[in-house]
């Protein structure tokens, strides 16, 4: 292709022989050239334009639109190496001498972008010569490897690929699947085959009614010691400082909200030891419960235990609606409805009565309010008024002369007792003036007697294991203390174990919505309030924190105190502009190798973007996005700024889009052309040229008259006069250089 440019006229005027013409000047010729201003003919010297540094081409004072030098040493930054440079009007830019290495769409060397990013308007593909999206990665060799992740030294630490049916992220000779997607969305965590939506399994959990989880469900499997899963609420203030909530949408009787059991297989249905059904019916013992409260024990007469510590009855039950005044029915097996044989009956007018004989106008037995017992008298004038025969077959002895037998001792200061007569007691209660005034305490056999596993305290405490529980429900005597250092209070639940296994353990086996897990909920807003604490360390000290989720919404990972909404710090992040983060922010700071945060779309789908940064101020004073470089608590160094009214800020070296617009046509024999040549919306000119389409023909009855801006449109269009002044038709090219300036 032929090139034609424009120089300066004095600095043309030093070589010799010359001839000046009326229609122009000649060098090297007597017969310059009747369309040329400037001739230069040679056929053993070329043209040599001035040669100056890159400090002495910048510092040229009111450059020329279309001035020429040649730079004779490389700058570094910005980029600026040896060759020729024109002035646009504007800005220097480097003059085109040499393509580069892809004319044959195929590389013959190493591709440097030197810093630059790879810009394309059509899509990009890596490994494919098709590629369908923006960006096209292909897969090579087994498992269809697409990406790998070095770590500074060229050590590759992960990798990804398509093995194993899905999108697998591996740690590179280490093992698979740390993470995998697999078709459908389910996500595995050291699994290729998870059986739900998020799960480290591939096996199905069945709960004790036989029913596993659904697509949709968290699905773990804990094979070893520690927990599988754990829940602890550290704040000891009132108001709501909840452990664990499990609630379903369902009131289907066959829905199960809560359904914990034992079992030898994970896939297996358990045996029930707790069931709480979608329509509020609970078995504990049985997944059948058929009310309200179902409880059942196999292999022993023994159900349940009521105790209280104070006077007044044990076990106390209201009716809250219209009717009889029957509260509870103990039903036999005779009869359908009404006071039936084999019935009690507990009414709640201030008494108790029992009937068994099917007669409801007169009780068996009844508990006056005053506390007197009577037996076939329903208004008891004594402590025990019995009207009617009595009769004892056995011993009843209060003493202690018989081992075999049970014994009541009196209340006094040494308090009441049911126990063995050789002086163990079985359910005991301390009474006043004693060191441990009013507990209750329940002892189990042993082989070396009775020894006391559960204690009901004065203060209303209940301790499994333990004399002293530190709080309302405790196993252990020593507070629970967690990352923010507070430990629990008298009301809380206190839960220590030293063991293999779980300490608290929660699973939810319905498939239907809303069959929830754990919901931890607390009434305070106050900053130093937690409502989730997960921490490590020992009991009665201070843990290093994991995960922290303040009453005031902030969640905090590595941080009790997160600075904003999200953040692993309790310090501001302060950008550029000198603005940090506020409460409603993302606040995340890391010291480490690697980035500080990634974000990754695995869709293939369209819309399926990475990133977006949005405001709704639109003041050249407010920042959509800031890169800076500077410690965590200043402001530090622009790298890139985008404003709010659209400003974008680039101190370093920016990529313009710079684009060529290119126009081919053949012209006639002894014709001339006028040809204007447009930049793409939103671009702006920066020269152009034209000639013989043949950059390497001899041809050169080709003459351009005009190159430069159009009059009608001087920021995007380029106009050309070209004349074809030889007699045959000629192959014409024409270039416009346009790029992305404001």
């Amino acid at each position: 292709m032929k090139h034609f440019f424009c120089f300066p006229l004095a600095a043309l005027l030093l070589a010799a022989p010359l001839a000046t013409l009326a229609q122009g000047v000649g060098i090297g010729t007597t017969a310059p050239d009747a369309s040329a201003a400037l001739d230069v003919r040679s056929t053993g010297q070329g043209f040599l334009p001035p040669r100056l540094t890159y400090a002495q081409r910048t510092g040229i004072s009111n450059a020329a639109a279309g001035l020429l030098v040649y730079q004779n040493d490389p700058a570094a930054a910005p980029p600026q190496p040896n060759g020729y440079y024109f002035y646009t009007g504007t800005q220097w830019l480097p003059l085109q001498t040499a393509g580069d290495n892809l004319g044959s769409h195929t590389a013959t060397q190493t591709l440097n972008l030197a810093g630059n990013p790879l810009v394309s308007a059509a899509a990009v593909g890596i490994g494919t010569a098709s590629p369908d999206r923006p960006l096209t990665v292909q897969g090579t060799g087994t498992a269809s490897q697409l990406i790998s992740l070095k770590n500074s030294t060229g050590t590759t630490r992960w990798h990804w690929n398509l093995g194993g049916g899905g999108l697998n992220l591996a740690e590179t000779a280490v093992a698979d699947y740390r993470l995998f997607v697999a078709a459908g969305g389910n996500v595995g965590l050291g699994t290729n085959t998870p059986i739900s939506r998020l799960a480290n399994t591939a096996s199905n959990i069945g709960g004790s009614d036989g029913f596993g989880v659904g697509t949709s469900s968290l699905t773990w499997l804990n094979p070893g010691q520690g927990y599988a899963g754990a829940f602890y609420n550290a704040a000891n203030l009132a108001g709501g400082y909840n452990g664990l909530a499990v609630k379903v949408a369902s009131a289907d009787a066959s829905t199960t909200a809560l359904d914990v059991s034992q079992g030898a297989t994970q896939t297996a249905p358990g045996t029930p030891l707790l069931r709480v059904r979608g329509d509020g019916f609970t078995g504990i013992g049985t997944g059948a419960p058929t009310n309200l409260l179902h409880v059942k024990r196999t292999g022993s007469s023994e159900v349940a235990t009521l105790e209280a510590d104070q006077g007044g009855p044990h076990l106390y039950l209201t009716q809250s609606g219209g009717g009889g005044t029957g509260v509870v029915d103990f039903i036999g097996t005779a009869g359908t409805t009404g006071y039936r044989a084999g019935a009690l009956e507990l009414r709640g007018l201030n008494a108790v009565q029992l009937y068994g004989d099917g007669d409801v106008a007169s009780p068996d037995l009844t508990v006056a309010a005053s506390g007197n017992v009577g037996i076939g008298t329903p208004t008891p004038a004594q402590a025990l008024d019995v009207s009617g025969n009595q009769n004892l077959t056995g011993t009843l002895q209060v003493n202690t002369a018989d081992v075999d037998k049970i014994f009541l001792t009196t209340q006094g200061a040494a308090g009441s007792k049911i126990g063995h007569a050789a002086g163990w007691g079985v359910l005991t209660y301390a009474g006043p003036g004693t060191a441990s005034s009013g507990f209750h305490g329940w002892l189990t056999s042993t082989a070396t007697g009775y020894q006391e596993q559960m204690r009901l305290t004065s203060a209303g405490r209940l301790g499994l294991g333990t004399t002293s529980p530190s709080s309302q429900l405790a196993n252990t005597a020593g507070n629970t203390i967690g990352a923010d250092g507070n430990g629990v209070g008298g009301g809380s639940l206190n839960w220590a174990a030293s063991q293999g296994g779980y300490v608290g353990a929660f699973f939810n086996g319905s498939t239907a919505p809303s069959a929830n897990g754990l919901a931890v909920k607390v009434a305070g807003t106050d900053p130093a309030a937690s409502l989730l604490d997960l921490s490590t360390g020992a009991q009665g000290t201070t843990g290093t924190s994991v995960l922290n989720v303040g009453a005031n919404g902030r969640v905090g990972l590595g941080t009790v105190s997160p600075y904003s909404r999200l953040a692993s710090t309790a310090t501001n992040i302060v950008g550029s502009d000198g603005n940090g983060g506020g409460v409603g922010s993302l606040a995340w700071a890391a010291s480490q190798g690697g980035y500080a945060g990634m974000f990754f779309n695995g869709s293939p789908a369209a819309s399926a973007n990475g990133l977006a940064v949005k405001v709704a101020g639109t003041s050249a004073s407010t920042t959509a996005l800031d890169v800076s470089t500077g410690s965590q608590g200043s402001a530090g160094t622009t790298l890139f700024s985008v404003r709010a009214n659209g400003d974008v800020l680039v101190p370093g070296t920016l990529d313009v889009g710079f684009r060529t617009v290119v126009y081919d046509f053949t012209a006639s024999g002894n014709s001339w052309y006028a040809r204007i040549l447009s930049c793409p919306a939103g671009y702006r000119v920066l020269g152009g040229g034209g000639g013989h389409r043949d950059s390497n023909s001899a041809q050169s009855d080709i003459v351009v008259n005009y190159s430069g801006p159009d009059d009608a449109n001087p920021e995007t269009t380029w106009l050309i006069r070209i004349s074809n002044n030889s007699g045959s038709d000629r192959a014409v090219r024409l270039r416009c250089n346009c790029a992305r300036l404001k």
